[in-house]
């Protein structure tokens, strides 16, 4: 089943035609960003190959955990606490997000904390854990990304909460990121650094 959340034209480049300084051309693409659950091989395969490039990077730069396995990603795929929100740009996909309220399904986190420090929200499942967004680098910039987030926080309660995590080291930028994308204004609140520790004996 595919549930279509947003669809809109939008205006993907602007400027004046050669010898025709008066006449200017505009090209619109429709967008569709999309709740999809049903994955078949070919999705799969798709989805595995952009998220495996947008992590590639990250991955190779910090030893923080950033983004699932391929066998990880598939079971999210096939998760139904998990949301699997797509964009298509011009009928082609163009970017994956998964969030979700149910943070045992973020391997990489510590639930029981959560549930500690938020009764309240945890117990309502008011919690929405940002588990990643990866935009087909056949798309240039960072407008995919863009359209995800805002589709996807602002399909949330009005009281909800959400939580993300990233590298310091490997993306910095995030937090500026996160500002501009987001729907509305936020609070945000910084719950812990982990340490990575070498030691060595030449």
């Amino acid at each position: 089943m595919v549930h279509t959340c947003i669809g809109r034209d939008m205006v993907f480049g602007l400027g004046r035609l050669h010898n025709l300084p008066d006449f200017w051309w505009v090209i619109t693409m429709n967008v569709e960003i999309r709740v999809r659950e049903e994955w078949g091989t070919d999705l799969q395969d798709w989805a595995w190959s952009v998220y495996r490039e947008a992590f590639k990077v990250t991955d190779r730069e910090t030893p923080c955990r950033q983004s699932f396995s391929h066998d990880e990603l598939l079971a999210a795929l096939a998760d139904p606490k998990i949301q699997k929100w797509v964009v298509e740009i011009g009928g082609s996909l163009a970017g994956l997000g998964l969030i979700t309220n149910d943070l045992e399904c973020v391997p990489w986190i510590n639930a029981l904390y959560f549930e500690t420090r938020y009764p309240k929200l945890f117990s309502k499942h008011l919690i929405y854990y940002l588990l990643g967004i990866a935009a087909d680098s056949c798309f240039s910039g960072d407008r995919p990304g863009k359209l995800l987030l805002d589709a996807m926080i602002g399909s949330l309660p009005e009281d909800a909460t959400v939580a993300f995590d990233y590298s310091e080291k490997a993306n910095p930028a995030i937090p500026i990121f996160a500002r501009r994308a987001l729907p509305r204004e936020f609070q945000s609140e910084v719950l812990d650094r982990q340490t990575y520790v070498v030691c060595r004996w030449d």
